[in-house]
C-alpha cells in the first residue's frame, strides 16, 4: 500500500532533517573567522593601508603640476636711502632698482609692494609623464607590499592560534597526570600502612608529585605566553579568548596544498621594485630636457622717495607706479651629460641588484616549499604512529599498578610508565598540531592560505 501524504510529508522531512545533520555537527572553524575577521584589526596592516593610500594621492599630486600657479604677495617695510630708491622682498614680483644715491645716506625710507605671479609650463617634454610612471609603479610596489603585509599576519595569527591551543591541552594532558600520581601516591600510603611497601616508595611518590606539579605550573605558564602572543596579532587588549578549535588536536588535514599559478606576494613585491628603478630611468632622461614656462605679472609698488630725490616718509605707505610683465622663459641644461649619464648608470646598478634579490627570493621560496612538503609528510607518518604508542603507555601503566599493587614490580617501574604515558600524550597533541603547521606553512610557501583554511 503506497504510504499516505502526511506519511510522505514526513519522510520528507525526516530526510531534510538527516541532510542537515553533517552541517549541524561542524560549526565554523574559530580559526577561519579569526583570521578572516580579525585581520582588519592589526595595526601594522593598517600602516601599510595608510601608506598605499599615501602612494595613490602622489599621482594626484604630480598632475596638479599641469595647472598654473598664482602667487600673490603685499609688503610694506622700512629701509636705508643708500644705493636703490627704497627697497622690497622680491618674493613673487620681479624687481626692479633704481638709480644710486648721490652720498651715503642712511636715512630710512618706506616702501611698498603688491603683485602677482604666474607660471605655467604646459609642455613638459615627457618630464611629468615619466614621473607620473614612477609614481604608479611605487603605488603597484606598495600594494604587493600591503598583500605580503596581510599573508604574513594572517600566517602569524594560526601559528599563534595552534601554538595556544596547544598550550591549552598541554595544561589539561598535566593536570590529568598530577590527579593520576596523587591517586598513585594514595595506594603507596594504603600499602605502606599495610606493611606490604617500604616507607621509602611514599618519598619517592611525593617526589614524583611534586615533579608533575612542576610541569604543570610550567605548562599553565608556556599557555598563557602562547595567549599573550595570540592577543597580540589578534590586536586584543586581554587573552581570555575561549579556544574553541580543539577538534584540530583529533584529527589530521586531509587536502593537500595546491600549487598556485601566480607569483609569491614576496615576489611580487621585487618584480615591483624593478619597474619602479626601470621607471625611474626614464625618469632621468626626461629631467634633463628642456623646461618651458610660461609666466605673467602684474605689481604696484610705492616709495618714500620723490622724483626729485626728496624723502617723503608717508608716501612711501601708498602705491605710486603700477607694473606689468609677460614672458616665456626656456632653461636647457646642456653640460650636464656626465651628470646624466653616472645616474644611468647607478640606476642600472639598482636595476640588477633587484634582479638578484629577486631570484635569491624565488630560490628561498622553493626550497620552503619543499622543505615544508618534507616537513608535512614526516609529521603525518609521526602522527599516525603516536595513538598506538599512547595506548600502549596507557595499557603498560595499567598492568605496571596491578602487579606493583600484588608485589611483583618496584614502584619505579610504576612511576616510569607514569612519565612514558604523559610523553606519549603531550606527543600524540603535539604531532597532531606539527602536522596542521606544516600545511599551515606549506600554503604560506606557495602564497596563498587557500589550503590551510579550506582543511579548517
Amino acid at each position: 500500500m503506497p504510504p499516505s501524504v502526511p506519511l510522505k510529508r514526513l519522510l520528507t522531512g525526516l530526510g531534510w532533517l538527516l541532510s542537515l545533520c553533517p552541517l549541524l555537527a561542524q560549526p565554523p572553524s574559530q580559526l577561519r573567522l579569526l583570521v578572516q575577521d580579525y585581520l582588519q584589526r592589526s595595526p601594522s596592516l593598517k600602516a601599510r593601508q595608510y601608506e598605499t593610500a599615501a602612494a595613490r594621492q602622489q599621482s594626484r599630486i604630480l598632475k596638479t603640476a599641469r595647472l598654473p600657479t598664482l602667487d600673490a604677495t603685499a609688503q610694506a617695510n622700512v629701509a636705508t636711502y643708500n644705493n636703490l630708491t627704497g627697497m622690497f622682498y622680491p618674493t613673487g614680483i620681479l624687481p626692479i632698482s633704481g638709480p644710486p644715491s648721490t652720498g651715503n645716506n642712511f636715512s630710512p625710507v618706506t616702501g611698498t609692494a603688491l603683485g602677482g605671479l604666474l607660471n605655467w609650463s604646459p609642455f613638459t617634454f615627457g618630464a611629468l609623464d615619466s614621473r607620473l610612471a614612477v609614481a604608479e609603479a611605487e603605488l603597484n610596489a606598495r600594494l604587493a607590499e600591503e598583500t605580503d603585509e596581510q599573508l604574513r599576519i594572517q600566517v602569524a595569527t594560526a601559528g599563534a592560534y595552534l601554538d595556544a591551543l596547544l598550550g591549552q591541552e598541554l595544561v589539561k594532558i598535566t593536570a590529568q597526570n598530577t590527579a593520576r600520581v596523587d591517586s598513585l601516591l594514595r595506594q603507596v600510603k594504603a600499602l605502606v600502612v599495610q606493611g606490604l611497601r617500604p616507607e621509602v616508595d611514599t618519598a619517592l611518590t611525593v617526589t614524583e608529585l611534586s615533579r608533575a606539579e612542576t610541569e604543570q605550573i610550567n605548562a599553565r605558564a608556556q599557555a598563557e605566553a602562547a595567549r599573550i602572543r595570540l592577543a597580540e596579532w589578534l590586536a586584543r587588549p586581554d587573552t581570555a579568548l575561549i579556544l574553541t578549535d580543539t577538534l584540530l588536536l583529533t584529527r589530521t588535514p586531509a587536502s593537500a596544498t595546491a600549487p598556485t599559478d601566480g607569483p609569491h606576494p614576496t615576489e611580487r613585491i621585487f618584480q615591483s621594485r624593478i619597474s619602479v628603478e626601470t621607471a625611474r630611468i626614464d625618469q632621468i632622461r626626461h629631467q634633463y630636457r628642456p623646461k618651458l614656462t610660461f609666466w605673467g605679472t602684474a605689481y604696484a609698488r610705492g616709495s618714500g622717495i620723490d622724483y626729485r630725490g626728496d624723502v617723503q616718509f608717508a608716501d612711501g605707505l601708498l602705491f605710486s607706479r603700477y607694473n606689468y610683465g609677460a614672458g616665456v622663459h626656456l632653461a636647457w641644461p646642456l653640460l650636464r651629460g656626465a651628470e646624466r649619464s653616472a645616474l644611468l648608470t647607478q640606476q642600472d646598478f639598482r636595476i640588477r641588484a633587484a634582479a638578484e634579490q629577486l631570484a635569491q627570493t624565488q630560490l628561498t621560496l622553493g626550497s620552503q616549499r619543499r622543505s615544508a612538503t618534507l616537513l608535512r609528510q614526516q609529521a603525518e607518518a609521526v602522527a599516525r604512529q603516536l595513538p598506538r604508542q599512547v595506548a600502549a603507555a596507557r595499557q603498560a601503566l595499567t598492568g605496571l599498578e596491578l602487579r606493583y599493587r600484588s608485589g611483583l614490580v618496584n614502584l619505579t617501574d610504576v612511576l616510569q610508565a607514569q612519565y612514558t604515558l604523559l610523553r606519549a600524550e603531550t606527543d600524540q597533541k603535539a604531532a597532531v598540531l606539527a602536522v596542521w603547521r606544516s600545511l599551515l606553512l606549506e600554503s604560506y610557501a606557495t602564497g596563498t592560505l587557500t589550503p590551510f583554511l579550506q582543511a579548517l
